[in-house]
């Protein structure tokens, strides 16, 4: 091989490398856009898609555990405080409401079965798995239970993803729906 050869070897091997490089750092900033753009498109379908599910399961508790229109002040008060805070941070609201859910459920599965330890009852597949199999959830409530439970993951492993006022809003209803209905199961 000789030398002409050799560098002709070179740069054809080393010009589209080159040429990539050249371009991405000549079109930086319109192509940084242009994911900004793509990043919103993916975000706000995600932000549609958790709007309706979370629809879909408010409508469905509203339809199997009967509003008894009786809420308490505490209840109201916790309502209105979790409402202020999806108006700054809807995934922190959620992730609240969440809280609130499954901290009723351990106390619930503390009510019914006293003998368990703490240790026993340590994880929430159990404690809602506990609730079902002593008969005090049907499986409507427990695939409810388990979805708010889905959207509640979604937002936490998700956090950067915008999630609507009215979405949130419609998960803390659900939540706190759920939650008194835990408070009423003795």
């Amino acid at each position: 091989m000789d030398w002409i050869t050799f560098l002709s070897k070179l740069i054809d091997s080393v010009v589209w490398p080159v040429s990539i490089i050249i371009l991405a750092l000549i079109f930086r900033s319109p192509l940084s856009e242009l994911i900004q753009v793509l990043k919103k498109f993916k975000y706000k379908g995600f932000e549609l898609e958790f709007d309706s599910e979370v629809k879909k399961l408010h409508s469905d508790i509203a339809k199997t555990i009967p509003d008894k229109g009786i809420i308490d002040e505490e209840t109201k008060a916790e309502k209105s405080k979790m409402i202020q805070l999806s108006r700054v941070s809807p995934q922190a609201a959620i992730l609240n409401s969440w809280a609130q859910v499954e901290k009723e459920a351990f106390l619930t599965v503390r009510r019914l079965k006293p003998e368990l330890a703490d240790k026993e009852i340590n994880n929430w597949l159990l404690v809602i798995h506990t609730l079902l199999n002593s008969g005090k959830l049907d499986d409507d409530k427990f695939r409810q239970f388990n979805k708010l439970g889905s959207l509640r993951n979604q937002i936490a492993h998700n956090i950067d993803i915008p999630i609507s006022q009215e979405g949130a809003q419609e998960y803390i209803e659900s939540a706190l729906i759920l939650k008194r209905h835990l408070e009423e199961i003795v």
